[in-house]
């Protein structure tokens, strides 16, 4: 994954090629720890009427993201870490009075969290939504994604051995709402220059955010529309 970011000026050769607006570019917010006094990892997450307890198993891969993802001036922390959920063993009665009941081994569920923190009023850290992944924790990035707009939330979330589930959110309306999802099993890098954009080398194609359609798009690099990313 390419995980360094740089800032870049507007490019108008972006503008005609593509139709985005120069002034839409903007730098990757980069991610970093966010303060242990602040957040931290609750012991029991509520979700989907399970009590969710925190796995520290997995925490040397949860993830934290520091970014002004609403436009106020101040920036939000996410964090992304496993939950399991244990459900209560059963017994069963054997057949006869002599005979041992049974004791059912309980199924352990994983599941990822990715919650967004905002400060109130009042100065003090509140969750103000909570997102699910996949199998394990992956990235957390803010991506800019048009001129005058709030930037992106970009998560990737790892299931199994290759495939990655990608989800773009994006503040509006006074909450995080989901602007388009993708599925990629081959490796790919993102990259900020000259937008938004995942570059996937094996199938020599491109995937970026299309401001006026509002979804990403998948191009193949070999499109002549498309030789300002062959950089």
């Amino acid at each position: 994954m390419t995980h360094g970011y740089r800032r870049h000026t507007s490019l108008f050769l972006l503008a005609v090629l593509l139709g985005v607006p120069a002034g839409s570019l903007g730098a990757v917010e980069s991610a970093q720890e966010a303060p242990g006094d602040k957040i931290v990892v609750p012991v029991k997450t509520w979700h989907e009427g399970r009590d969710w307890r925190h796995d520290p198993a997995w925490q040397d891969e949860e993830v934290h993201l520091e970014a002004d993802l609403d436009q106020d001036g101040e920036d939000e922390v996410v964090i992304g870490y496993v939950g399991y959920y244990r459900p209560p063993a059963e017994r069963k009665e054997g057949p006869r009075m002599f005979e041992i009941p049974k004791k059912e081994i309980p199924i352990i569920e994983n599941r990822i969290f990715y919650k967004i923190y905002d400060k109130d009023a009042g100065g003090h850290w509140e969750c103000v939504r909570t997102l699910t992944g996949l199998e394990r924790p992956g990235e957390v990035h803010a991506v800019p994604l048009d001129r005058g707009e709030a930037p992106g939330l970009l998560i990737i979330s790892p299931g199994g051995e290759t495939y990655r589930d990608i989800s773009l959110y994006q503040w509006r309306e006074g909450g995080y709402r989901l602007l388009d999802t993708l599925g990629l099993s081959q490796p790919f890098s993102i990259g900020e220059s000259p937008v938004f954009h995942i570059k996937i080398p094996g199938e020599q194609t491109i995937v970026f955010w299309d401001p006026e359609k509002k979804k990403m798009l998948k191009r193949s690099l070999h499109d002549p529309d498309m030789k300002i990313f062959w950089q």
